[in-house]
Formats: structure tokens, C-alpha cells, sequence
């Protein structure tokens, strides 16, 4: 009886070690949980940072593209009344 008695208390003993081991791995595993969503929070904003830059920097580029179609149309329209012009000078 006693035998019996000395390895239910070795049993309980590795049972509350196990359950020690345990909570200290759950722990630990809340702590990378929180270190994973904070990594991911970061990421979000670095990566919206970014994404307004890249937009910013087409927008930019876009409205140089439209100011260098204004002059390139403003010149062809005086190149034409140019050339039309002399012509009339030719002919007159």
C-alpha cells in the first residue's frame, strides 16, 4: 500500500511539473502571439507610408506629364500659324 501510495505521489508530482512546463509554453506563446500582431501592425503602416509615397510620386508625375502636353500643344499650334503664315508671305 504504501508502494502504491509513493508512486501516486511520484505520478501527481510529474502530473504539476507537466502542468508548470505547460503554462510557461502558453505563455510564452501569448507573448509571440503579441509580438507577431504588434510586427503586423507595423507592417500595415510601413506599408500604407509606402503606398501614399508611390501615390504621391505618380500624381506628381502625371501632372508633369499633362503641364508638358500643354506646351507641346501650344508649340505645334504655333508651329502651324507659323508655317502658315510664311505661306502667305510666300504667295502674297
Amino acid at each position: 500500500m504504501d508502494d502504491l501510495s509513493q508512486k501516486l505521489d511520484e505520478a501527481g508530482g510529474a502530473t504539476q511539473a507537466q502542468i508548470e512546463v505547460n503554462k510557461k509554453r502558453e505563455t510564452e506563446l501569448q507573448k509571440l502571439r503579441r509580438d507577431l500582431e504588434e510586427a503586423h501592425i507595423q507592417n500595415e503602416a510601413q506599408m500604407a507610408t509606402v503606398r501614399k509615397k508611390q501615390q504621391d510620386a505618380v500624381n506628381e508625375l502625371t501632372e508633369q506629364v499633362d503641364q508638358l502636353q500643354k506646351v507641346k500643344q501650344k508649340y505645334a499650334a504655333q508651329s502651324i500659324y507659323t508655317h502658315s503664315f510664311a505661306l502667305f508671305a510666300i504667295y502674297d
